[in-house]
């Protein structure tokens, strides 16, 4: 009797492990998810790059203003001043864009796991997508914005954006919480 439970256990274990080997549509599934994968980190990568662009392009400006400024002490020590601050201004909205492009890489990934899943996507997966899509326009706007703050409002724009962003990383991992349960 023992023996026969033991063979008959160790036949359904082997029988398992062939139907998880051989599943083509799981290896596919599989194949897929690590493509989306590896698009989203190639994307999160040009974002970092784009932002150590702008970055170097804003010290460059800094520099060059500061180079050819002329005048009196006070006028040059203007200049440098509002060299810095314009320095720190772009500096802050590159990294602000590339948080910004690495959120909408991740969110893209999750989009096409919905759409491929089509009726196996829960709604609350497409709800919390939906509102992901919502949160971005306000960063949008509120990145869009930025250029025009005065320097009087440039903290609160700056707290602000921060904020917004914080609110839309949340809300991608709450999407890829509800994406993850049904791809189980």
């Amino acid at each position: 009797m023992t023996n026969t439970r033991l063979f008959l256990g160790a036949g359904l274990f082997t029988l398992g492990l062939f139907a998880c080997a051989g599943d083509p549509n799981k290896q596919a599934n599989d194949a897929h998810d690590g493509e989306l994968k590896s698009e989203r980190k190639q994307l999160e990568n040009t974002a970092d790059n784009r932002s150590g662009t702008r970055v170097t392009a804003a010290e460059g400006e800094r520099n060059a203003s500061e180079a050819n400024a002329s005048g009196s002490p006070a006028t040059k020590d203007r200049i440098d001043a509002d060299a810095k601050l314009t320095e720190a201004r772009d500096i802050y909205r590159a990294k602000a864009t590339a948080r910004l492009e690495k959120l909408d890489a991740r969110t893209s990934e999750l989009k096409q796991l919905v759409d491929r899943a089509a009726g196996k996507a829960s709604t609350a997966s497409r709800d919390a997508l939906k509102t992901v899509e919502t949160q971005r326009g306000l960063v949008t706007h509120e990145l869009d914005q930025l250029p025009k703050q005065a320097n009087d409002d440039w903290d609160r724009a700056k707290t602000s954006l921060d904020t917004q962003l914080d609110n839309l990383e949340g809300l991608v991992k709450k999407a890829a919480n509800e994406v993850s349960k049904f791809k189980k």
